[in-house]
């Protein structure tokens, strides 16, 4: 018999008969869930969910403190880009480039760790290293500042309940992909 994880949609086969009301963990996600018929697979709901164009499943609920620690960067990244824009006035191509690049590869890389890519949320965490790095040569006091800045939104997306989050998505993503 196939069971079907009512989060995820994610499949496994069991042997034994399970009884009615008994409580699983999806291999996949994680997800507890109390079993019943909506958790049988007869085979139609995988080729009604692959020939939809809407995705049967959606995502888990990202914790507060990681998104937080998103919003927190967003912010970050928002004022230095700004900030920068006002210096450059009249400064040669490369320059602009240059000042404003970084910034805007953080952000892009934020939003697509905020969809749940935990690649672009380790890259973002050694940008976000190799700034604090920087900051040793800055007044200490600054320089604390702005370590303590920057790791702030760092740890919150590396939280135990982060990491559970990017692990339950990536399940997620793999089961809807058969």
């Amino acid at each position: 018999m196939t069971i079907r994880c009512p989060l995820c949609g994610g499949a496994c086969e069991s042997d034994e008969e399970i009884p009615l009301g008994e409580h699983l963990d999806c291999p996949f996600c994680g997800n507890g869930f109390t079993y019943g018929p909506e958790c049988l697979s007869n085979g139609v709901g995988r080729a009604q969910r692959e020939s939809s164009a809407l995705p049967e499943t959606r995502l888990p609920k990202m914790p507060r403190l990681t998104l937080a620690g998103h919003i927190i960067l967003y912010v970050f990244l928002g004022l230095s880009i700004f900030g920068n824009i006002g210096t450059l006035r009249g400064a040669p191509p490369p320059l602009v480039a240059e000042t404003l690049g970084l910034p805007l590869l953080m952000m892009g890389l934020t939003i697509i760790s905020r969809r749940g890519k935990n690649w672009a949320r380790i890259a973002v965490t050694v940008i976000v290293g190799l700034l604090v790095a920087s900051f040793f040569g800055m007044h200490p006091i600054a320089g604390l500042g702005c370590m303590i800045l920057f790791a702030v939104p760092i740890v919150f997306i590396w939280l135990p309940c982060s990491n559970r989050w990017y692990r339950q998505v990536k399940a997620i993503r793999k089961a809807s992909k058969g």
